[in-house]
């Protein structure tokens, strides 16, 4: 089965970093819509997180750019591969604390 992602971006002022996950679609589709339309509720005038799920890349593709990666506070991109689980996301400090410095990675379980 091919493997797909989607880049979740984070702008982070404090850090004056830009960092991307690239979140695994197949098996996460409903959940990825879920975090999509909190992100566009919460943040839609301050542009700290875009989620864009019309731009599918290769399991091959994202492994060559987080190969490039660099590291500041964290890596500039990395691979977030498992079954995404997501709490109920009601508020923007709710959004932050599932999205801030990377954390969505705790969200997805093997």
């Amino acid at each position: 089965m091919l493997k797909t992602y989607v880049p979740l971006v984070e702008h982070n002022d404090h850090e004056g970093e830009t960092w991307t996950q690239w979140l695994r679609v197949e098996g996460n589709e409903d959940q990825l819509e879920y975090l999509y339309t909190a992100i566009r509720r919460f943040d839609e005038d301050e542009d700290s997180y875009i989620l864009d799920l019309n731009d599918r890349e290769s399991e091959e593709v994202v492994e060559r750019i987080v190969a490039r990666a660099r590291c500041g506070y964290t890596w500039s991109d990395s691979k977030v591969d498992g079954r995404l689980s997501l709490p109920n996301i009601s508020s923007r400090e709710e959004l932050d604390d599932v999205l801030y410095k990377g954390s969505i990675e705790d969200y997805f379980k093997e």
